[in-house]
């Protein structure tokens, strides 16, 4: 028979080992997280320049777009006899132009979930552009 010391020394040192290789593997997963914090952080700070420039051309746009429609609509003012019918105009063609920008985008998915379920039905046997004999 083993000696129940024997067996209470060995108990203690497969707990020991066990909590060493609780204590690496927390260890060793912070310093991974760590890394990968860093890994992001460098990304980021390497595609700053992208960002900033991508931020300044879109604040240029924005502004080239209002001071055009502004001349546009004071142009169109002083041929319609009024400043405010310029306004009126541009401010017509740029909802007719959204509406038709929102149309455009909102299309194309509408598209994909009805061929998405004509190709289901296909699959599973219900094809409606055949007749059912």
């Amino acid at each position: 028979m083993v000696n129940k010391s024997v067996e209470k020394s060995r108990t203690e040192r497969i707990a020991l080992h066990y909590k060493g290789l609780i204590s690496s593997l927390q260890s060793w997963l912070e310093l991974r997280i760590e890394l990968a914090g860093h890994q992001y952080w460098e990304r980021i700070l390497q595609n700053k320049r992208i960002v900033y420039a991508v931020l300044f051309a879109g604040l240029s746009a924005v502004l080239a777009v209002t001071f055009i429609s502004v001349a546009a609509a004071i142009g169109l003012g002083a041929l319609l006899g009024n400043t405010a019918w310029g306004f009126v105009s541009v401010g017509v063609v740029m909802a007719v132009l959204a509406w038709i920008l929102g149309r455009s985008v909102v299309r194309p998915g509408e598209n994909e979930v009805t061929a998405i379920d004509e190709i289901t039905d296909k699959k599973n046997g219900r094809d409606d552009t055949e007749q059912n004999k």
